[in-house]
């Protein structure tokens, strides 16, 4: 396989889950659900408006009814409480795939690598492998769940049975595609991001100094943390070499 085409694979692993994210929204306008109450099927409905109408009828309940029933409140209170989970979980979903995106693009394209070695380190703090980006990731198709909710929700709050019948292809779909194709991504990526050191997830120890009384400035040395041979016998040496003076001027300064 051609180098441009693994470097594609691997800024497609990290640019396509915020691009998706963020377009959640707009399959969501898609009419793609019918309720069907006592025989009777009403009219498609999408998800956005579903969530709106879910979120107006839970906060008149609880907010604007004083006089409603027990059943009443309790099917308020459960759309407005899972209509929060989900956009928290959304929200969560996109920040952590917009971050994931910066600081793999960073550390791909970036000549400071400082900074992109501070990035990655704060980055792999909360998210320390694939699996757990891509679960987080996954999160942000919760919200497609809710129109499947709604049929239990009648049910245990208010005592009605109705039934849910899909028009057309939803977010939920679109998301299962896309948490696997995330998933496959990853896999595929991985090996690569390693060859060209472009990996976030990889721990690095990193050993530096700045000359205070010279103007010699030494760059970063990167020894992973499973003690594999990643660098050439010269970058080795150099190493070696930094650590001794590092001891000899801290002997210095004691004497």
């Amino acid at each position: 396989m051609k180098t441009e085409t693994k470097k594609k694979i691997i800024y497609c692993r990290y640019i396509l889950p915020p691009i998706f994210i963020a377009l959640l929204p707009l399959i969501a306008l898609i009419p793609s659900y019918r309720y069907v109450e006592s025989g009777s099927a009403r009219g498609a409905i999408s998800l956005a408006a579903l969530l709106s109408n879910a979120w107006e009828q839970g906060r008149v309940i609880l907010f604007a009814t004083p006089n409603a029933t027990v059943p009443q409140t309790a099917y308020g209170r459960t759309l407005v409480v899972i209509i929060i989970i989900a956009a928290v979980l959304y929200l969560v979903a996109l920040c952590t795939a917009v971050w994931s995106c910066i600081v793999a693009l960073k550390l791909f394209m970036s000549d400071d690598e400082e900074s992109a070695e501070r990035s990655r380190t704060l980055f792999i703090t909360f998210f320390p492998n694939r699996i757990v980006l891509t679960a987080v990731e996954a999160l942000a198709i919760a919200i497609t769940l809710f129109p499947y909710l709604m049929p239990l929700v009648y049910a245990n709050t208010l005592g009605m049975k109705i039934s849910m019948v899909l028009n057309a292809p939803d977010g939920l779909i679109a998301g299962i595609v896309f948490v696997v194709a995330i998933a496959i991504l990853s896999v595929i990526a991985a090996p690569y991001e390693r060859r060209f050191d472009a990996d976030i997830f990889e721990k690095h120890t990193v050993i530096c100094a700045n000359g205070k009384d010279t103007d010699d400035e030494y760059s970063y040395v990167f020894s992973t943390d499973d003690g594999s041979d990643e660098r050439s016998s010269e970058l080795k040496e150099e190493q070696a070499e930094l650590i001794r003076r590092l001891l000899n001027k801290d002997r210095g300064q004691n004497d």
